[in-house]
């Protein structure tokens, strides 16, 4: 109890210290005339992060930081949902929870969970659909002694049915209850109606899809995914700079080479006209709205001019959508937009929000006219404004080491050169309002628009229906 205190307060400490620092001594802002709208002058400095290989071809990056006695370690994997066999979707998240509370050979659940809670260390794992992570946060102290426990944990699992048998009643659980809320059903809904119904990218666990996997399924996924070309590591914190190769070398010399696993993902259509779609849920007293069409990818070279575009449009509470839709027309409790770029596949250009039933169509429209609106023109307040709050932003990229580690092994993990975040930060600097206008005229398409609204179906179809033809929808 006593080191978990110790860790928060040393960890919150931290986190004022490195903060304060960096905006005392390396921002500066500019003002301009025109709006008196000041854009900041960012010229954070990138610590130094030092990398290298080893003969089984996992690669590592290493930042020291010796303000606190902690230590962060991330193991990146390269493998996910996508990695899913059909029918047995769900085995990665199964995969890596069975990993942490099913302990190895050598480190038994309970035995592991209180070596843990005796050095208040903190060890989680996880899969999301692109890359894997697992990740140990310790005192500085316990380095050559958690180390060894970390790498054992990520390399021999155990998976004990009985753990196995939990997690699978668990995912049940979570399945038996996603549509207790209106917000999941439109997410799952709209990924289907973007990406295909059968689509990889809209896929999500089902009971007879967990009901499949057993543990050899699991044994199959982990020894495909912890393979040394598929794993990166990271070591952020305080430690010993002439000791610390060594010793990841000498812990994780125990995983082979093996092969590098391909991301290879299926392309997706771009639907080019506007369709409306129902879905039920008559215990609601409001409609829950998501609209939006097919994203795009992170390389894109517009990619800086859409960022400032988000911020535009849906920035919070000085983006156009929330002025309008919300605080002038108080057509909304909530609504939020953007425009996604991802790097292995498209992103989803969406807006959401939460309207009172019979304000539904009015709400559609308003939304129309304000993408419509956004592509005849911005202003210079807005542009800079936008700009603005992008690159203030920028200092919470910096405020730990750990998040500057994982952005790297991020970009590293995608193929991203280093020093991507930097040149982003110059790239926004330069964004015009012609630009942006440019972008939004050319990635926003209010003419091929899926038009999703969750709740009473009577009262939906109804007026929807004054704006085109309208399909009724399962609950996902």
């Amino acid at each position: 109890m006593v080191h978990n205190i110790l860790k928060t307060l040393l960890a919150a400490g931290f986190i004022l210290c490195f903060t304060a620092a960096a905006a005392g001594e390396n921002s500066q802002e500019r003002s301009l005339p025109d709006n008196g709208v000041a854009i900041p002058s960012i010229s954070w400095p990138e610590p130094r992060v030092d990398t290298f290989t080893m003969g089984n071809k996992i690669v590592f990056f290493l930042i020291r930081d010796n303000t606190l006695p902690l230590v962060h370690i991330r193991a990146m994997v390269r493998a996910g949902g996508f990695l899913d066999p059909q029918g047995k979707t769900g085995l990665a998240e199964i995969t890596a929870e069975v990993m942490r509370t099913g302990g190895t050979q050598k480190y038994p659940p309970g035995e592991l969970n209180a070596l843990l809670a005796d050095t208040a260390a903190e060890i989680s794992m996880d899969f999301d659909f692109i890359s894997g992570s697992a990740k140990m946060d310790i005192l500085s102290s316990d380095l050559s002694q958690l180390l060894p426990v970390f790498v054992d944990l990520l390399k021999q699992p155990a998976f004990p049915e009985d753990k196995i048998t939990l997690a699978k009643q668990q995912l049940d659980t979570r399945i038996s209850r996603r549509n207790d809320r209106q917000a999941g059903i439109a997410r799952r809904t709209f990924e289907q109606l973007i990406y295909g119904r059968d689509s990889i990218y809209a896929r999500e666990p089902e009971h007879e899809t967990v009901a499949r996997i057993s543990r050899a399924d699991l044994l199959r996924f982990h020894k495909q995914a912890y393979q040394g070309a598929n794993l990166m590591v990271g070591i952020a914190g305080d430690f010993d700079p002439d000791q610390i190769q060594s010793l990841l070398k000498k812990e994780f010399s125990a995983f082979a080479a093996g092969e590098k696993t391909d991301i290879m993902l299926p392309s997706v259509d771009l639907q080019k006209q506007t369709s409306l779609y129902v879905v039920n849920k008559s215990d609601v007293n409001q409609s829950y709205i998501m609209m939006g069409h097919l994203g795009g990818l992170r390389m894109n070279p517009d990619y800086p001019a859409l960022q400032v575009m988000n911020q535009i449009l849906g920035g919070g509470f000085s983006g156009r959508l929330f002025q309008t839709i919300r605080t002038r027309m108080g057509l909304a409790y909530s609504v939020s937009g953007s425009y996604d770029s991802r790097y292995f596949y498209p992103g989803t250009f969406h807006i959401a929000l939460a309207t009172k039933t019979p304000a539904t169509s009015k709400a559609v429209k308003a939304v129309k006219d304000e993408i419509q609106n956004l592509q005849e023109g911005i202003t210079a307040d807005e542009l800079n404004r936008a700009k603005a709050q992008f690159l203030h932003s920028v200092a919470f990229y910096y405020d730990q080491a750990e998040k500057i580690l994982e952005r790297r092994m991020n970009y590293a993990y995608r193929g991203m050169a280093q020093d991507t975040l930097q040149e982003l930060i110059k790239e926004i600097e330069q964004v015009t309002a012609d630009q942006v206008v440019q972008a939004a005229r050319k990635y926003l398409l209010p003419e091929a628009l899926n038009i999703l609204a969750v709740g009473k179906q009577e009262l939906l179809e109804k007026q929807l229906q004054a704006l085109g033809t309208v399909a009724v929808l399962p609950q996902p």
